[in-house]
């Protein structure tokens, strides 16, 4: 409210009011008739804008404007400053556990914010000297899945693994396989082929994904999504609708960055009845990068029932407390390669003395389940040791830790 400089009155500046201009000061009045009454400059000073030449009602929408915006960029810089001070405060102040060269990826929405290089992990010195030899040995067991006529999925796993380690004869054995073979074998081909990039390989899995058979069509679907191709998500979607194939569908669908099935994965999670699927759900969603499922994976460690699934989400997220489930789980056959595979994902290398002995057994899935993991270990120890040699050693602090947090936040 102001008050008429020629009348007296109160009256809103916004709502009415009636501009006179005196040279380079501009006064207010109530009305227009108060106008008329202003005689001289002298009544001007009671009221005035001095060098003003807008009216009154825009000056005060500018600074209403200012205000606002210097107000959004205070609670702006509050909220960053809380999130950073929030992070450094849960984030360990001690060394990262995962192993030189290997990097901590927050993976969401198939982006991966933040690398962490940390040190290398020590080595037995006396295996040291027997890698090579493992390896070869390995190989050589390998290799002889080329010649084959692969009947059993073990053998395609032996074949993947050395196709993905650069082994051509390998690359062109699964193509072959590709086109020969059919049933679950031929989707498992498509599969292995098309995470090293094979465009075949992908048109067939989309090709499956539209048969009329709806396991087939669903298998090939879930395949599509964790490989992170797009043209599974309406499918995938529709999957997740049906109470049946609801908590697959989130896991696959959660690769394409859906967000509701990132939030429904998490309210397993944590409010899942079933200590299976709060497990399952928690490895989901640290294959994926969220940290939130550390503490569910750390509890679920002591589980009989569920300890190795939470190993496997523990080993994505690079915590040592796996080591040991993973240790024990790679001498049963159904888990020994996956194991292997999470066990150079921590730098820890503890089972090749174990595996040796067991890749001369005769009983064949024995055999090339020992070697396919002895030749994950050991070709990843020997990269560890050359990284070691030619690099120097780098060690993650909390800093870094916290700003990895807080990537993961920016993503949910």
């Amino acid at each position: 409210m102001r008050q008429c400089p020629a009348c007296g009155r109160d009256f809103d500046v916004l709502a009415a009011g009636f501009t006179v201009i005196s040279g380079g000061t501009v006064t207010l009045v109530c009305s227009e008739r108060c106008t008329k009454r202003i005689q001289g400059p002298h009544l001007a000073s009671q009221y005035l804008c001095p060098t003003t030449t807008g009216s009154g009602h825009a000056n005060l929408l500018v600074w209403a404007r200012k205000a606002l915006t210097a107000s959004v960029l205070a609670l702006a810089f509050i909220a960053v400053i809380y999130m950073i001070v929030h992070a450094l405060s849960e984030a360990e102040p001690r060394q990262s556990e995962i192993p030189f060269h290997t990097f901590t990826q927050v993976r969401s929405e198939g982006r991966a914010l933040f690398s962490v290089t940390v040190e290398s992990p020590k080595i037995d010195e006396n295996i040291q000297e027997k890698t090579e030899e493992y390896q070869l040995a390995a190989q050589k067991i390998l290799t002889r899945l080329l010649t084959s006529p692969c009947n059993s999925l073990w053998e395609v796993e032996g074949i993947d693994i050395l196709a993905s380690h650069g082994n051509k004869e390998a690359l062109a054995k699964l193509k072959k396989l590709l086109i020969d073979d059919d049933g679950p074998r031929r989707r498992k081909v498509a599969h292995a082929l098309a995470r090293l990039g094979d465009k075949e390989a992908v048109i067939i899995l989309r090709d499956a994904m539209r048969s009329k058979n709806s396991a087939v069509s669903t298998a090939a679907a879930f395949s599509l999504g964790e490989l992170g191709d797009q043209t599974a998500l309406k499918y995938l979607k529709q999957l997740m609708s049906f109470k049946q194939t609801r908590f697959s569908a989130a896991e696959s669908v959660l690769y394409l960055g859906w967000a509701p099935a990132r939030e429904y994965l998490f309210n397993m999670a944590s409010k899942g009845h079933r200590s299976g699927d709060r497990v399952r759900a928690a490895l989901s969603l640290a294959k994926a990068g969220d940290l939130r499922a550390s503490a569910i994976l750390l509890k679920a460690l002591h589980d009989g029932t569920s300890r190795y699934l939470a190993a496997m989400g523990l080993a994505y997220l690079g915590k040592k407390e796996a080591i040991p489930v993973l240790n024990q789980a790679i001498k049963h056959i159904s888990l020994r390669i996956e194991a292997a595979k999470y066990l150079a994902r921590l730098g820890n290398f503890d089972s090749i003395a174990d595996l040796q002995p067991l890749m001369a057994s005769e009983f064949m899935p024995q055999r090339i389940t020992a070697a396919s993991a002895m030749f994950i270990l050991t070709s990843r120890k020997l990269t560890t040791e050359n990284n070691t040699t030619s690099n120097p050693e780098q060690r993650t602090t909390w800093l870094a830790a916290g700003f990895t947090r807080i990537g993961t936040w920016l993503q949910l």
